[in-house]
């Protein structure tokens, strides 16, 4: 098993370097400007594969579809361009049934089902997306071979969802102060998760249910009610993960046992004394 995770940490590498690649590179095609006002649907209904969706600086209230293979969708500038949902029972930005898909850069803010869902697709890169507010900040269903890197998860309910989805790599990103979980795994399986954060989350770190040949390297899982719950013991492969419970929730117990130790020894010592008393002529 140990020679399983050096040959994980030592394979990691090449996929971090192509990420960086990767990511800087535009597609091949058109690059379309689209500027607040203007509708994001239409570029996308109107793409080819290969066609950059760029958006410029500002905030954008719609919720779109990308159903087009191989297409990019980033902000011109990282950060600077803020989807919010207008229908908080749809996802910000849904990927259906689209392949080779790039999201990088945006601004996704709910309330809605998803910041970004990406439902029955195949290697769809995400880089460098803020996503808050949503039921879950970045929503995988039925996906493959997607990499998530770079990407912060705040004020969602849950950070990083993976419903039935598989061989996907989950790397730095930053999944803290969700009101649930910082990543849920049902029914996941053979995901890789390396140098992500996902700390000050109300309840678990991560949370892993139905799901196996996960694995889990290098993670920092601080400051939860619960580092990592994982439903299927020895199942999934843990190595290097760095956990620490929330402290203010483990400390009462401690504080309470502590006081009964104390009251009980302190009775012992009075019965002791108050015996030997009685003795005394």
């Amino acid at each position: 098993m140990r020679s399983g995770i050096v040959f994980l940490k030592l394979a990691i590498l090449p996929v971090l370097v192509l990420i960086a690649a990767v990511f800087p590179l535009q597609a091949e095609g058109r690059e379309v400007v689209v500027r607040p006002g203007s509708s994001i649907q239409a570029a996308l209904d109107a793409a080819r594969p290969g066609d950059v969706i760029s958006l410029a600086s500002g905030t954008y209230a719609e919720n779109v579809v990308i159903k087009v293979s191989n297409i990019t969708l980033k902000a011109a500038t990282n950060g600077e361009a803020t989807m919010s949902s207008n229908n908080q029972s749809l996802a910000v930005v849904r990927v259906s049934g689209a392949n080779g898909v790039r999201v990088r850069g945006l601004t996704l803010i709910g309330p809605a089902k998803a910041a970004l869902l990406i439902e029955n697709s195949k290697a769809v890169m995400v880089k460098d997306v803020t996503a808050m507010g949503a039921v879950s900040g970045i929503h995988l269903d039925g996906s493959s071979g997607s990499i998530l890197y770079g990407n912060t998860l705040r004020e969602n309910n849950t950070g990083i969802y993976l419903h039935r989805s598989f061989d996907n790599k989950v790397i730095k990103n930053i999944a803290d102060n969700n009101a649930e979980k910082g990543a849920f795994l049902l029914y996941s399986d053979s995901n890789v998760f390396i140098m992500n954060s996902f700390s000050y989350n109300v309840w678990d770190g991560i949370n892993i249910l139905v799901a196996r040949s996960n694995t889990f390297v290098s993670n920092v899982v601080v400051n939860n009610t619960y580092p990592i719950v994982d439903n299927n013991p020895g199942e999934n492969l843990f190595d290097s993960n760095r956990t620490l419970r929330r402290i203010y929730f483990v400390l009462p117990v401690v504080l309470i046992y502590m006081g009964v130790v104390l009251y009980l020894v302190e009775k012992r010592i009075f019965i002791y004394y108050q015996d030997r008393i009685k003795r005394v002529p």
